[in-house]
């Protein structure tokens, strides 16, 4: 149904624009072609996309247009961004900046500060990325925005992070965790769970970095976050290695891949920096001569045969280029395969130690507590013998704790056994009779001292009506 009304709504805008053009009405060309932009990007087409914006560009220029100038460029800015090109990016948001300054539009000169501060984050100049976030915050300080300072504390959290500073960078991270989920702050929150999470991992804390990376997975699936996504599953695979979990840290190791083999073919599938340069310059000289008004008839004529040859060599370049990919992918299938491969010898190697290790650990436990029921026995009979022999009242009662305390510890050492008797699966429910009154009479005996020595009361009340004998 979405794919039906663009296709609509690009029949539309462009006859609407064929229309206007060729019937020489004067029209806001420049906010078509944003709109137009924001159409194709959200299709992943960036080569129409910059087309776009270029036209529009060239259109604000020479109607002296400062906002769709600054819109523009801040558009550029965005997308050179999302195609992990910083230095680009920072060069358009500049522009973008010197005109809203001009402008006074505070909202979008904030916006412009905070993506600058995040492209020198990608560059890892971080200082620099800390004092374009303090403009943005002291902006957004200034309008009240809502939700704004939570992206710049996770941005915060992030450059402070990457300083090494971990305590400050988990406070700033924390704060936008404790925050409510809303669609707006969803990526926000994930990946402030996932930086919080790189804390704990790098503090050998394995099982709190667990629980972070999987929230953090959790959301970034629900905002359909490829990137924060496989970065979280390598993650987890890498927790549970060293919690020496082999199968789970296999199982989200192959999510990884298989998430990060998605994110490369759309990588590979994105326009070159070549590519970017060259369309970019002959689509403004192209508009340039189009908004010519002295040459308006001949380049009427020409305008088709033009396009004609772009896209004669853009179908030319999306050929070689999906050539390439399909290339690329085979050469990256290959080395995945080999990779998981080696992955399985080493877990399979790893399985195996593993189970030697909690063999010898099953027969250290049996042995020693085996050794202990020896001489535990010996203190519980001759125990025995001591209260069947008529002792004084004093002592009878120090006899009793003494085998009250002897039976709990051979107890004990039973429960040690039957651990090993779980893990070998040959545990058997059994049935068995006891006094509640005598054993809740005996543990009263045991602690009676307990008690006495830190000048507490300890009372036992028990309810006639209880049987002497039940099973349990």
């Amino acid at each position: 149904m979405r794919h039906i009304c663009y296709f609509f709504f690009f029949i539309f805008a462009t006859t609407y624009a064929q229309k206007n053009i060729f019937s020489g009405v004067k029209i806001d060309s420049s906010s078509y072609y944003l709109e137009l932009a924001k159409f194709h990007k959200g299709k992943n087409d960036f080569g129409s996309t910059l087309e776009s914006i270029q036209k529009a560009l060239t259109i604000a220029k020479y109607k002296n247009n400062a906002e769709s100038q600054a819109k523009s460029y801040a558009m550029f800015g965005k997308i050179y961004q999302e195609i992990n090109r910083p230095s680009e990016a920072i060069e358009n948001y500049n522009l973008s900046i010197a005109l809203y300054e001009k402008l006074e539009y505070m909202p979008d000169l904030a916006v412009a500060y905070y993506e600058i501060g995040v492209c020198y984050i990608e560059k890892k100049n971080y200082t620099t990325a800390e004092s374009y976030f303090k403009k943005a915050e002291k902006i957004y300080k200034l309008l009240k925005i809502q939700g704004a300072q939570e992206l710049i504390n996770l941005q915060k959290g992030i450059v402070y992070y990457a300083k090494g500073h971990y305590k400050i960078a988990a406070n700033y991270l924390n704060s936008v965790v404790l925050k409510s989920d809303d669609n707006v702050q969803l990526n926000a929150k994930s990946e402030a769970l996932y930086y919080i999470g790189l804390i704990e991992f790098k503090g050998n804390r394995n099982n709190l970095a667990l629980i972070y990376f999987n929230r953090s997975l959790e959301l970034s699936k629900k905002s359909n976050n490829l990137e924060l996504q496989s970065k979280a599953l390598k993650k987890i695979s890498q927790s549970y290695d060293n919690l020496l979990n082999i199968e789970k840290s296999y199982m989200n190791l192959k999510q990884y891949l298989l998430i990060n083999d998605s994110i490369n073919k759309l990588r590979n599938a994105r326009i070159g920096k070549e590519d970017l340069i060259n369309f970019k310059e002959s689509e403004r000289l192209k508009t340039i001569e189009l908004l010519d008004k002295e040459k308006k008839e001949q380049q009427r004529i020409s305008k088709f045969s033009k396009l004609i040859s772009i896209l004669s060599i853009a179908l030319i370049s999306i050929l070689s280029m999906l050539s390439l990919s399909l290339y690329r992918n085979n050469i990256i299938r290959s080395q995945t395969n080999k990779l998981l491969q080696k992955n399985n010898d080493e877990l399979q190697l790893a399985k195996e130690k593993a189970e030697k290790a909690s063999q010898a650990r099953a027969e250290f436990l049996s042995t020693v507590s085996h050794e202990l029921r020896t001489p535990l026995n010996a203190i519980n009979g001759i125990t025995h013998l001591l209260i069947e022999e008529n002792p004084k009242k004093s002592q009878l009662q120090y006899l009793t704790s003494l085998k009250f305390s002897g039976d709990y510890l051979l107890n004990f050492i039973n429960d040690i056994l039957e651990i090993n008797r779980v893990e070998s699966e040959k545990t058997e429910i059994e049935n068995i009779n006891l006094n509640l009154k005598q054993l809740l009479d005996d543990l009263h005996q045991s602690f009676m001292d307990f008690a006495s020595k830190n000048s507490n009361e300890f009372i036992l009340k028990l309810d006639n009506d209880i049987p002497d004998n039940l099973i349990g």
